[in-house]
């Protein structure tokens, strides 16, 4: 099945808000958007045009980062706190992958498998301003 949109959501972990900063990249076809909040409220966003070879690009990466979902059917007991980071691929309206991955650990469904410290630099490397953005 052809990706077609790409949600990407990184949850900052439990401190103050002056340091919390949780992102979500959105990526189409043709269009990356970045919104970044502490604790739900909107602190910056940004929006960038995509060519058809840089949205390959993001395919390729994610491709080659071989990510996949663990199919394990024994999910670990619920760990608090922690970075999350989740993935959602879509062709068209259908979602084809929905998984996270936690910085703290956890195990079973749903989890994530695979390089997504390259899928997240890539997504992040779409917006030449992506670091101002977190301040």
């Amino acid at each position: 099945m052809p990706i077609t949109k790409i949600i990407y959501r990184f949850r900052d972990a439990s401190v103050p808000p002056q340091y919390h900063r949780s992102y979500r990249i959105s990526v189409t076809t043709t269009q990356a958007k970045v919104v970044v909040d502490s604790y739900g409220k909107r602190l910056n966003e940004s929006t960038a045009e995509l060519t058809p070879s840089e949205f390959q690009a993001v395919l390729d990466v994610i491709e080659k980062s071989q990510i996949s979902q663990e199919t394990d059917t024994e999910a670990s007991p619920p760990v608090i706190g922690g970075k999350i980071e989740y993935l959602q691929l879509f062709d068209h309206d259908m979602e084809i992958l929905n998984g996270n991955t936690r910085s703290s650990g956890g195990q079973g469904p749903g989890r994530l498998c695979g390089d997504i410290k390259a899928v997240r630099q890539c997504l992040r490397n779409l917006f030449p301003n992506f670091k101002s953005l977190l301040k």
